[in-house]
């Protein structure tokens, strides 16, 4: 009976980080009415995106769109924009496909409307910095957020593009969010640089990007006097939102955790206590 309650008690835990996951795309999954000359950003969380092939086929007719494919990679995140080599058929379904090892990962759809996007999305705002930083078994969990007043676009969706560095910004850290909550980690499941950075030591430059490619003007947020941040020992989940998309990347945030905790319930001190507790019954019912 001791044994079998020690083998339960037995803290089961482990660290899970996955080797590939969509996190998001602009324009979302079913998007329509998108202008002819729009493209596909996609937001992929993965080890490596050396056995991934991406394409844009034609729902219908299963033709396959020419495209050129720009990546952005940085540690475990990858932004992959896919941009049509013409501009694409009016009121025509399209999807795009993720293949690793040539097997179909994800697909993502979408439907044009009339017309191309010529017009730049509104310009957004930077609102705030922050940095999060807690440490576990499994090291440190560091976490950089930038919070966005969002851009607006008549036609599409945006995302971010990011820049972090000094005042000049003439060589910056760049990276892309999808949502206006911008996470950047460093941390046992991802290794960006960008996640350790100090908000009272960065300027931050943000400008918005539709989904047909206009860039807005752009805003710099000023280092901030003291960080915002501060340590925890908290669970990690709690350093920056968790997978989804995330931006997928969803609305409530970018992030680039690609990471769970699996654990069992820690219940070793409990059944031990109890134990105790058993024991003491035992000799007081002899005495």
């Amino acid at each position: 009976m001791l044994l079998s309650l020690l083998m339960l008690a037995t803290p089961a835990q482990a660290l899970d980080c996955v080797d590939y996951e969509l996190q998001g795309s602009m324009p979302a999954h079913e998007s329509t009415d998108l202008p002819i000359n729009a493209r596909m950003v996609l937001k992929i969380y993965a080890w490596s995106t050396d056995d991934m092939t991406v394409r844009m086929v034609e729902d219908v007719s299963g033709d396959d769109v020419a495209t050129s494919i720009e990546t952005f990679d940085e540690a475990t995140q990858a932004f992959l924009i896919v941009t049509p080599d013409a501009d694409l058929s009016p009121s025509t379904a399209y999807r795009v496909e993720i293949l690793r090892d040539d097997a179909v990962e994800d697909i993502v759809r979408f439907t044009t409307g009339t017309g191309a996007d010529e017009t730049a999305p509104s310009d957004p705002s930077v609102l705030d910095t922050d940095f999060q930083s807690q440490t576990d078994e499994w090291g440190d969990w560091n976490t950089f957020s930038v919070d966005i007043d969002p851009s607006t676009d008549e036609r599409t969706a945006v995302m971010y593009r990011i820049e972090i560095g000094d005042e000049t910004f003439s060589a910056p850290l760049v990276r892309y969010a999808l949502s206006a909550q911008a996470r950047m980690s460093d941390d046992p499941c991802n290794s960006d640089e960008a996640g350790n950075s100090d908000p009272a030591a960065v300027w931050v430059q943000v400008s918005a990007i539709d989904a047909a490619g206009n860039v807005s003007g752009s805003d710099v947020y000023e280092p901030e006097e003291e960080t915002g941040g501060g340590e925890d020992s908290g669970d990690p989940g709690d350093s920056g939102d968790p997978v989804g998309s995330g931006d997928d990347d969803s609305e409530d945030g970018d992030s680039a955790d690609g990471c769970a905790v699996v654990s069992a319930p820690a219940a070793m001190s409990l059944v031990m206590m109890g134990l105790l507790a058993a024991g003491t019954r035992r000799r007081r019912s002899e005495g």
